[in-house]
């Protein structure tokens, strides 16, 4: 989708892209093409697969159209077979050891650069999308950013939640967000509660506790399970509980379990219970816009039918950059046409509409409201609506409606396209009748006509091939429960698994179902409609199917061929000679049921005891039969041989299987009935019975044969009733069991992929019996030195000394007879040094930062060295952040492999300063003049109000209400003393006057602060005082105030300041880093000029030696008082213990 240069969507570009596939620019449909024949359907009744659109719209002659039908033919492509999708793309097959199916991933939605092409999505139903950013600014300290975010298509019903960087963000005055929700749909007695941080869960009598981390605890040294440190693990958990636990997410948040709120506990049968989280505070916030212009418009452009977010951002630890910004949306309102109202729904019928007619990202330029059948859409509407009862993993019976949407289109698929996906979601399809579109859903119908002999002809059966046919089904849908993920739901049908020996695996991708159930019965219909309904029917009738249209059930009876075989029909059209040509897909009742398994009946539309339609209906021979040795090695480890026999089943739709029969030449004498003379001993065996190998749809093996032994194979292809294929005409093929000693060819295409291991991969040799590959690094095949392993696979991981050489493999027989050997150079060059140590200051200490990971690389060591210090910290992740004593460190670093570690960088040097940089403290200054003004505030406002209850001379209480506030005044004269609470949407204030004591308090509470305030009503500003507590988000600040002096302590998340006329300490001081340090002071930088008179004095020297100390002392004591040395001017003193002089020298 474009933007113009003021990013304003075009709507004409919208639909150029959106249809340019199918659609030319000068098109114009006229849904009069499409026409009724005299009497009947005519051409308008062309039902085919989505599939083949693109055909249509290349070729409109096919759908009997004229050929400037592009756009009519391309959409009538989009019909009856969209819903088995499945039956004509040929599936993955895989063995029975292996049921896996890879990873489906579409393409990433999240567009957080500044683009003016952005993809916008259309969202219906409840989702997570990510935003495309449109407008980006920060101001000129770079710590707030304001940007706009458009979300998707306008006209949706809102917003259940925002997150940037998988934080909560406010609107409004928010604090806090729903984060999921619990409930219990088994137990009545279900319960939940949350106190110091454990969530209990107990229904039935069972409880469940769990203590919940916070950041503290994950920081710490204690053990935990992932569910009780992650969010989205904890809601994975419960709902893995079962006994009827549910938790669903409304909001994706990476705070820990443990910040998690239960606002509301108690019983919860029933009835979602939302744990919460604090959203993000200091200013960030956000306004959701649907469909309206913003502020800046001469600048950004009016972001026309959008709906999109105007955020705005303070920088914080957690948000920083450019945050990448998410919401869960809940989508389109949608006409209902059942109530005439334009409403929110995820109802699949109404989203469909909604996207046909609209012209800015559907068909709307095309289709109109008066080409759509209406009471085909209430009836698939209503369907859709209707509740259905399941039983969930517990056995609990569970109401949900049967099918729901909820999807995100976007620009990377054409319309015709798009009309596909969703109708894949609740089994619908599009047919054409009377010049306008019906919606049908692949439902229950009754049958509408029964043809026979007597009204149809030219009757021809294309069955499905069952080879091909998917007996699993992987179902990737987007998981809310699994933090709005791609999972994988499976449909298997284990017995066709077994009977086939093979798993024959389907991938579908259903991109608007959210229920793991809707997806299972989606895959349920798919898997058992291509087992159970496997032919595709044509016949030609007359006017009998004038009154029929694609969709409706009929049923054929067609001479000895079927009887009453159902089928629903996909395409009428009318011939040439004015008869009709009816095509349809065989149909089976049982299939619509609304359960997860079984319920199938498999029903017999060939008539019984009619031997003169035997030969008819015997099948066809098998083709490409083959018969081949294959070595193996038993598990004793000695050498055996089988017959691998191979061959195709004939393309029809009740052949399943071929009998395999075969005969030796060493058969005993008694097998053979009558011995021809011309015919050699060792033939003989040929002449005896054949004698059955078992069946087979394609390969069977015939096992521990003996080498010389000559065998002889006969296949007949074997149908659902019993038939066999002609004997006479059935294939044969003979061998002769022999060993393969040839010595082996060298192994081919030697290669190597060293990305995640040292690994090497090779071709299979096919000349010879192979029993291991051995892989060397040297030529000495068979010996230790040198080998780096033997494998029977045709790859292998190994650990290499070097970084460069060459690898040589063999193949070897089991003569013990190698290949000549396949040889590769490698080389695992070492990595090379970082190019540079970024090293920033932190609180306490410096962060390190290496460039990031080259390829191939495993992390980083880093190496730091100091004064008695010296450590190295080996890292995946190129930051350390290094917290030490205060000092100058050393810093160089190398990145390391899996063979060890590269080349080392130059060394860099850290300081970790003993102080916080001067910014940090103004930034405190900064806060505590912000305090100032709210605490000087404070005392005016208290200050004025005590004045004006003065003025009242009265005892009274009394209480006032208007539509805004309510305030409650006491007073009591006698004691001089004053109350009043006044009471605001976003506000509460108390204040107290005490005239007798010449006092006032006020305590005020808003969201974003409280306040708390003493003061005397002195008007001596000399006298005068207060004392203060303000706390913010961001900090808090308590002062005392008399006259010109302040003592406050101001804390912030930067640091705290004690500013004050004195500071005494009393108790013991600990200071955790030292403030000046040997390795801080310069030799010589500390001279006597630099040293205030009287700084040092006695009273503030305490030594432990003193040498070459040239100074004037004054009084020296030893000790206060007892015995003591004294020495003074020119005088020593000796006290005894009674403080009696004993001994005095020097000059007195």
């Amino acid at each position: 989708m474009d933007f113009d240069s003021r990013n304003v969507l075009s709507d004409a570009a919208h639909e150029r892209e959106l249809l340019k596939p199918f659609v030319a620019e000068d098109f114009q449909i006229d849904l009069q093409l499409f026409g009724h024949s005299s009497g009947g359907k005519g051409v308008g009744k062309v039902l085919l697969s989505i599939g083949l659109a693109a055909f249509g719209w290349f070729n409109p002659a096919a759908f009997g159209m004229a050929a400037s039908a592009h756009f009519g033919a391309a959409v009538m492509g989009a019909a009856l077979a969209s819903t088995v999708w499945t039956a004509f793309n040929r599936p993955k097959m895989d063995d029975m050891g292996s049921m896996g199916s890879p990873d489906v991933q579409r393409f990433d939605r999240a567009q957080e650069t500044m683009s003016s092409d952005g993809q916008i999505p259309v969202v219906y139903g409840y989702r997570k999308v990510t935003g495309n950013q449109t407008f980006h600014e920060t101001n000129s300290e770079a710590n707030q950013l304001h940007k706009h975010v458009v979300l998707c298509e306008g006209g949706i019903d809102g917003i259940e939640s925002v997150c940037a960087n998988d934080l909560l963000i406010p609107t409004g005055k928010q604090q806090e967000g729903a984060v999921f929700t619990v409930q219990n749909r088994k137990y009545a007695d279900a319960m939940v509660s949350l106190s110091n941080k454990t969530l209990a869960l107990s229904a039935n009598g069972v409880n469940h506790s769990v203590y919940l981390c916070n950041k503290d605890d994950a920081s710490g040294s204690g053990s935990f399970y992932e569910w009780q440190m992650n969010i989205s693990s904890l809601i994975a958990y419960i709902n893995r509980l079962g006994d009827g636990w549910e938790a669903f997410p409304t909001a994706t948040t990476t705070k820990y379990p443990g910040d998690l709120k239960l606002p509301t506990a108690g019983k919860c049968y029933n009835n979602p219970l939302k744990l919460t989280a604090d959203t993000v505070k200091g200013g960030t916030k956000y306004t959701f816009h649907d469909c309206e212009a913003p502020d800046n418009y001469n600048d950004v452009g009016g972001y026309p039918k959008l709906a999109w977010l105007d955020m705005h951002f303070n920088t914080s630890a957690e948000l920083n950059g450019n945050p990448s910004v998410s919401a869960i949306v809940r989508g389109k309102k949608v006409f209902d046409l059942r109530t005439g109202k334009t409403v929110y729904s995820t109802n699949p019928a109404l989203c469909l509409r909604d996207f046909m007619l609209s012209k800015r990202y559907g068909m709307g330029k095309w289709i109109t409201e008066a080409d759509l059948d209406e009471d085909s859409w209430k009836e698939a509407a209503d369907y859709c609506d209707e509740i259905i009862e399941f039983h969930n993993a517990d056995n609990v019976v569970v109401k949900a409606k049967r099918y729901e949407l909820n999807m995100i289109i976007d620009q990377s698929n054409s319309a015709i396209n798009w009309l596909q996906e969703i109708l894949a979601n609740f089994c619908g399809y599009l047919t054409i009748s009377h010049g306008k579109f019906k919606l049908k859903i692949e439902k229950k119908e009754p049958v509408s006509y029964r043809f026979t002999d007597s009204n149809c002809s030219d009757l021809s059966v294309a069955p499905l091939k069952l080879s091909e046919t998917p007996n699993k089904y992987s179902v990737k849908i987007i998981d809310p429960r699994n933090n709005w993920q791609s999972i994988a739901c499976l449909c298997e049908d284990f017995s066709d698994q077994k009977e086939r020996g093979k798993v024959v695996t389907k991938e579908v991708q259903l991109n608007g179902v959210t229920s793991q159930n809707q997806a299972l019965r989606l895959a349920r219909f798919y898997r058992d409609y291509n087992l159970a309904c496997p032919l595709q029917i044509s016949f030609t009738t007359g006017y009998q199917a004038m009154h029929l249209e694609p969709g409706d059930v009929v049923t054929v009876s067609y001479h000895d061929v079927f009887k009453n075989l159902p089928i629903r029909i996909a395409e009428i059209r009318e011939t040439e000679e004015h008869r009709f040509t009816i095509s349809g897909r065989q149909y089976n009742p049982d299939l619509y049921n609304d359960d997860l398994g079984g319920g199938i009946s498999w029903y017999n539309y060939i008539p019984a005891n009619e031997s003169t339609a035997v030969e008819r209906r015997r099948p066809g021979q098998v083709s490409a039969l083959t018969a081949v040795t294959r070595y193996r090695t038993r598990m004793d480890g000695s050498t055996g041989y089988d017959i691998v026999v191979k061959f195709k089943l004939p393309q029809r739709y009740d052949v399943n299987t071929a009998v395999v029969s075969y005969r030796t030449n060493n058969a005993i004498a008694s097998d053979v009935q009558e011995i021809p003379v011309d015919v050699p001993l060792d033939q003989l065996g040929f002449l005896s019975p054949w004698k059955s190998a078992g069946e087979s749809q394609g390969t069977l093996v015939i096992p521990n044969v003996h080498i010389g032994d000559e065998y002889e194979f006969r296949v007949q292809a074997k149908s659902d009733e019993g038939l066999l294929s002609s004997e006479s005409s059935a294939p044969h093929v003979r061998i002769v069991v022999t060993p393969k000693s040839t010595v082996p060819a060298s192994p081919q295409n030697l290669r190597y992929d060293f990305s995640e291991r040292f690994l090497f991969s090779w071709d299979d040799v096919a000349d010879s019996d192979v029993v291991y590959y051995e892989i060397r690094s040297n030529t000495k095949v068979g010996e230790e030195f040198g080998l780096l392993g033997r494998t029977q696979d045709r790859s292998i991981a190994v650990s290499l000394q070097s970084r460069s050489g060459k690898v040589y493999v063999y193949a070897i027989n089991a003569y013990k007879k190698a290949s000549y050997p396949a040889v590769v150079s490698y080389s695992y060059p070492r990595p090379k040094a970082p190019t540079e140590i970024t090293v920033n200051k932190i609180p306490r200490g410096v962060s390190i930062v290496a460039p990031p990971l080259p390829y191939g690389a495993s992390g980083v060591v880093f190496y730091i060295t100091g004064t008695s210090y010296s450590k190295s910290f080996r890292l995946e992740n190129p930051v350390l952040n290094f917290m030490e004593k205060s000092g100058i460190y050393d810093v160089k670093a190398c990145y390391y492999d899996r063979m060890g570690e590269g080349e080392m960088s130059q060394i860099f040097a850290a300081v970790i300063e003993p102080t916080f940089p001067a910014e940090w403290i103004a930034d405190g200054s900064v806060s505590m003049e912000k305090f100032d003004g709210i605490a000087k505030s404070a005392v005016a406002d208290l200050k004025d109000t005590a004045k004006k209850l003065g003025e009242i001379d009265v005892s009274l209480a009394e209480l006032t209400k208007s539509d805004t506030e309510i305030k409650g005044l006491v007073q009591d004269t006698k004691t001089q003393t004053q109350s009043q609470i006044t009471q605001i949407a976003n506000e509460i204030d108390a204040k107290i006057v005490d005239r007798n004591k010449g006092l006032a308090s006020d305590v005020k509470i808003n969201a974003d602060k409280i306040q708390q305030v003493i003061t005397d009503l002195n008007t001596d500003p000399s006298k005068s005082g207060y004392s203060a507590i303000t706390q913010l988000v961001d900090g808090i600040n308590a002062r005392v105030v008399k006259g010109d002096v302040i003592n406050q302590i101001n804390m912030t998340s930067n640091g705290t300041v004690i500013d004050g006329k004195y500071l005494h300490v009393t108790g013991k001081t600990k200071f955790d880093d030292d403030i000046i340090t040997e390795s801080m002071i310069k030799a010589g930088s500390i001279t006597a000029d630099k040293l205030a008179a009287g700084s040092i004095s006695a009273d503030r020297v305490n030594v432990k030696q003193l040498s070459a100390l040239s100074a004037k002392i004054g009084l020296l004591r030893t000790k206060d008082t007892g015995a003591r040395v004294e020495i003074s001017d020119n005088l020593i003193k000796v006290f005894d213990e009674n403080n009696v002089l004993r001994v005095k020298l020097g000059v007195w």
